[in-house]
């Protein structure tokens, strides 16, 4: 078996492929949704993120409920033995926000970190265990 192809059927198969490449481009921006506030969307998400911890002290059982599973997705478990939160995966946006806080210096009493095994975010005594889904 020849394993070259000779300049007619690559030319060919280059030629078809590069107009389907064409074709999904254009496809893919005619697609796209554009969103024409972004820079004001992220600066509230921004804001938002970074204010959490007020939110939270002010926030009913609901609404604590609610930033609960949004920021730990996969839900908070309570080590009774020594009263330690747990949990296996923490929202990508706060935890790019504790990195970024980490990487510019910004004091621990300023901004929640991920590193502190226990969370800020999280309430401490009186909580009820996690909620079953």
């Amino acid at each position: 078996m020849n394993d070259v192809i000779d300049d007619y059927t690559y030319k060919s198969y280059k030629e078809e492929i590069d107009k389907e490449l064409l074709q999904l481009n254009e496809n893919l921006k005619s697609q796209s949704k554009k969103i024409s506030n972004l820079d004001d969307f992220v600066d509230s998400i921004v804001m938002f993120s970074q204010n959490i911890s007020k939110y939270w002290a002010s926030g009913s059982f609901e609404i604590k409920t609610k930033l609960q599973e949004l920021i730990f997705p996969k839900s908070v478990t309570i080590n009774p033995e020594n009263r330690q939160y747990l949990t296996s995966e923490i929202n990508f946006l706060f935890a790019l926000n504790a990195t970024i806080t980490r990487s510019t210096g910004a004091s621990k009493k300023e901004k929640a970190s991920i590193n502190t095994g226990l969370s800020c975010l999280v309430s401490g005594t009186g909580l009820e265990p996690g909620l079953a889904r």
